[in-house]
C-alpha cells in the first residue's frame, strides 16, 4: 500500500511539473504570433535642471519611439526583455545606432499592451551629422527604424514555480519597424526649448 501511495504521490508531482513546464514552454513559443506596430515618436529636450549649463553633454534630445504589441492567441506570451537600436536617416542596419533596454514585458492573451522605449542622444555625440540632429529636433520628415532582437529561454519551470536551468535552448524574434515622421516635437519656443536652442548653436558653430 506505501509503494502504491509513493507511485501516486510522483505521478502527481511529475504530471504537475510537467504542466508547469508545459505552460512556461507555451507562454513562449507563442511569441512568435504576436504583431508588433509603432504608436508613435516623440521627440522631447533634455536640459540641465538649472539651464544655465555650458556643457554640450548637459544638452541633448529624448526619442520617444511608443510600440503596441498585439496577441491574438489563446494564452499569454513573456518576453524577457532585450536592446532596442534606433536609426536615423541611415536605418542601414550596418549604421551606427542609438540603444536603449527595454526589460521583461507580458502581453497577456487577447490583448494588446504599450510600452515606450526612450533614446537618449546628447549633443556632444549625436552620432551623426549635425543636418540631420537638427531635422530630428524640428519634426522634418526623415526615416526612423526601430529593430531589436527579442531573446527568450525555453527552461523548465520547477516545482513551485521557481526556473530551472535552460534545458531547451534559446529563440529569437526580430523586431523590424519603420516610420517617416515624428508624433510630438519640442516647443523651443519655452525657457527650456530656449536654453536648448543656444546650446545647439554652439554645436552648429563646431
Amino acid at each position: 500500500m506505501k509503494k502504491i501511495l509513493l507511485i501516486v504521490s510522483v505521478t502527481i508531482a511529475v504530471l504537475v511539473s510537467s504542466c508547469s513546464v508545459l505552460n512556461f514552454l507555451s507562454e513562449r513559443l507563442n511569441v512568435f504570433m504576436v504583431n508588433f506596430a509603432f504608436d508613435g515618436i516623440g521627440i522631447g529636450i533634455i536640459t540641465p535642471p538649472n539651464l544655465f549649463s555650458t556643457r554640450l553633454s548637459d544638452y541633448g534630445i529624448a526619442v520617444n519611439c511608443t510600440v503596441s504589441a498585439k496577441n491574438e492567441n489563446a494564452s499569454r506570451v513573456v518576453f524577457d526583455g532585450a536592446n532596442f537600436y534606433l536609426r536615423i536617416n541611415d536605418t542601414s542596419r550596418t549604421s551606427e545606432g542609438v540603444e536603449a533596454l527595454v526589460p521583461s514585458f507580458i502581453v497577456e492573451a487577447g490583448s494588446q499592451t504599450s510600452f515606450t522605449v526612450p533614446f537618449r542622444i546628447m549633443l556632444d555625440n549625436p552620432l551623426f551629422s549635425k543636418t540631420v540632429f537638427k531635422k530630428v529636433v524640428f519634426g522634418d520628415r526623415i526615416p526612423y527604424r526601430v529593430s531589436a532582437d527579442l531573446l527568450f529561454n525555453l527552461v523548465a519551470a520547477n516545482p513551485g514555480g521557481t526556473r530551472g536551468s535552460a534545458l531547451f535552448g534559446a529563440k529569437t524574434m526580430s523586431v523590424d519597424l519603420a516610420r517617416d515622421a515624428v508624433t510630438t516635437r519640442p516647443d523651443l519656443g519655452t525657457f527650456a526649448g530656449k536654453a536648448f536652442g543656444v546650446a545647439l548653436n554652439l554645436l552648429t558653430r563646431r
